[in-house]
Formats: C-alpha cells, sequence, structure tokens
C-alpha cells in the first residue's frame, strides 16, 4: 500500500494514477473539509494530457482562451493559441480538485487526519497517525505542499513579490489569457468560462513593507484604471471579487530519500510566474506512479534522476521571469522594452510549447 501525506493536486493526480495501475493506496489530509477557496490554475498541454491519460479531460468545459496576450504595457502583444500550438483550459483549483477526487473510492480519503510520527525500514513504511492509530505501507509519499516538513525541512526563498489572487464574475465573455507589466506592478486575466475569470495581481515589495494592509479599494481603482492598456478589465465585475493574497517563494528541491518521496509543493515549490506549478506536481505523480509500479527500493532517488533536471529548468526559470516581469529601474524597463520589440514572441512561446509536449511524449510509456 501507498501511503499518501495530502490531498491537493499531487496527492490526488497519483491516488488517480495508481487506481488506474491496480495498486492499493490510502490518502491522508490534515483538513477536516476540502476547502473551496483558491484561484485559477492554467491547464497547458501537459497538464490536458495528464487528464486525458487519466480519463478525467471529459469534465473540463469548453475552454474560451482563444489568445494568449503578455508583456511590458507599452510592448503587450498578443497571438492565438492555435497559431502556437499552445492549448490552454483555466480553471478554479476546487474544481480541479474535486475532479480528481470524485473518481477515488472516498474510504480511501481520511480526512481531518495527520501524520504525527513515521518509521522507514528496509522494505516497508509505518506511520503513527494524530489519533494514536497505525498504518504500514511500501511507500510514503509527502504530497503536503510548500510548508511541509515531512521528508525535509521547509527551506523557503522570498523572491521579494506579492501576489493577490481572486476568480471574479464577467459582465461579458472574454477570450484572451493577458498578463501586462506596469513596472513594480503586474496583471494578469484569465477567462474560466462565459462568467468567470481568474485574476491575478502581483507588486514588488520593499523591506520592511506589508502589502496585506494596502486596501481592496486601492488595488481594485488601480485595476480599473488599466483598462486603456487591457481593455478586457471593463468586463470585470471587481464588487464581487473575493481575494486571497500570500508572499511568492520557492522552495529548494527536495525529492524525499528512500521510500519516502516528495511531489510537487513538497518537493519543489516554485514561484507562479510561469503557470506550471501544479502542472509539475501532475507529472511527479504520473511519473512516480510508474515507479512505484516496478517495485523500486529507493524511489525518491529514481524519481530525482527522472525529474531534477526537467524540474530544476523549470524553477531557475519561472525565478527569472518574476523578476525581469517587476524590473523597474530606468535601464531594465528600456530592456524590456526592446527585448520585447526585437524577440520574436511566437518563437519564445514555441519553445515554451516544445517544453511541455516533451512530457506528453513521455507520458505515453508510462
Amino acid at each position: 500500500m501507498v501511503i499518501i501525506n495530502g490531498a491537493g493536486i499531487a496527492g490526488l493526480t497519483l491516488a488517480n494514477a495508481l487506481q488506474r495501475k491496480n495498486i492499493p493506496f490510502v490518502v491522508l489530509e490534515q483538513a477536516e473539509a476540502l476547502q473551496v477557496l483558491g484561484a485559477g490554475i492554467a491547464l497547458q498541454n501537459n497538464g490536458l494530457a495528464i487528464l486525458e491519460a487519466l480519463g478525467l479531460a471529459k469534465e473540463l468545459a469548453i475552454s474560451p482562451v482563444l489568445q494568449l496576450g503578455v508583456g511590458p504595457f507599452n510592448r503587450f502583444r498578443r497571438v492565438t493559441m492555435e497559431g502556437v500550438g499552445l492549448r490552454c483550459h483555466v480553471v478554479h483549483r476546487s474544481h480541479l480538485q474535486q475532479m480528481l477526487l470524485t473518481s477515488l473510492p472516498q474510504e480511501q480519503i481520511r480526512l481531518g487526519t495527520s501524520i504525527s510520527q513515521h518509521e522507514l525500514n528496509a522494505d516497508s513504511v509505518s506511520v503513527t497517525l494524530s489519533d494514536g492509530s497505525q498504518l504500514h505501507g511500501k511507500y510514503l509519499v509527502n504530497a503536503a505542499g510548500i510548508r511541509s516538513e515531512l521528508h525535509a525541512p521547509a527551506q523557503l526563498r522570498d523572491s521579494g513579490l506579492w501576489c493577490w489572487r481572486s476568480v471574479v464574475p464577467l459582465t461579458r465573455p472574454v477570450t484572451c489569457f493577458s498578463e501586462v507589466w506596469f513596472g513594480k506592478q503586474r496583471l494578469g486575466l484569465a477567462p474560466i468560462d462565459e462568467q468567470r475569470a481568474y485574476l491575478f495581481h502581483v507588486i514588488k515589495t520593499k523591506p520592511g513593507q506589508h502589502p496585506e494592509k494596502i486596501s481592496t479599494a486601492q488595488r481594485e481603482q488601480w485595476i480599473r484604471e488599466q483598462h486603456a492598456t487591457l481593455a478586457d478589465i471593463t468586463a470585470l465585475d471587481l464588487h464581487n471579487a473575493t481575494w486571497v493574497s500570500h508572499p511568492i517563494q520557492d522552495r529548494t528541491i527536495d525529492w524525499g530519500h528512500g521510500r519516502l518521496v516528495a511531489i510537487g509543493d513538497a518537493a519543489h515549490a516554485l514561484t507562479p510566474n510561469l503557470g506550471q506549478g501544479a502542472v509539475l506536481a501532475m507529472e511527479d505523480a504520473m511519473e512516480l506512479a510508474t515507479i512505484i509500479s516496478n517495485n523500486i527500493v529507493n524511489p525518491a532517488q529514481e524519481l530525482a534522476r527522472l525529474r531534477h533536471r526537467r524540474v530544476a529548468h523549470m524553477h531557475r526559470l519561472s525565478w527569472f521571469f518574476g523578476k525581469m516581469a517587476h524590473a523597474d529601474g530606468k535601464i531594465a524597463l528600456k530592456l524590456k522594452s526592446l527585448a520585447f520589440r526585437l524577440l520574436p514572441m511566437r518563437k519564445n512561446l514555441a519553445a515554451q510549447v516544445s517544453w511541455m509536449n516533451a512530457f506528453n511524449h513521455r507520458l505515453k510509456e508510462l
């Protein structure tokens, strides 16, 4: 049996992958109930291929995302998704979680349960739960998020950025996934369906600054003022927005050891600047399910061998992208504007699509 710590995207994807391979599992989740809070997740080529492999893609609504626009406000450009071979469905995190959850036997999901102790043996693992009971299995997987320390201390790095997220009602349909850079600030808007959009607002912070003290009214006024650059802003019903906010951080990569394996944010949380965090977690899960089915003695080492290079690349790239997007000095602003004028957007996106599709080819082997 595989003991999975955490009923987030990583843990539930792994449970689905194990179920398709007829490998017994149990999912432990500390929360008494799975929360509906959260914001949007962009499922692009690799994420959609995983849902198709799990037989869950049919649960997705038809995506309204037809275009992608990104760049500094004075160099903002759009391209069609089809033109660069990019697919994208933006879903509410809770909807994706429910998709993954409802396909699993509910008796194998234990809510309100956490691990207080664990012991690794040569050919098994034992865990003591918060209620004093014990579980025994062959593998223990930590999928409990960025701050989990089940397998290793959480070494977090602060990017100096702060993010607000919300799923906002729309007054009319929007078809473009847009991200515009305004010096120290960044604004993104992605349609989920004809009635809702995922909105994120990121600012560069200073030492000692407390962005959570910025009032909602102040931020929403600033957002409304950007309609000259991003006309879709006028479609947002900000009066009915519920915001969540947090600092943007990443975590030093650590895959665990022996039969204790970490996946997703617990192993390698990255900054959300390129929208690949959740999908990398899903990739980890699919790869690990095959490792487990092959009875690998040291699955953590094997997962690191197969995944580290790909994950580390996106870890670095996402960090760099955030720094570049919020660079606000005079020289930096000129360089950003020049780069977006000279570098072909289609070519850059084609490279990103090629990187995503590389896992789609790997998926056929799993």
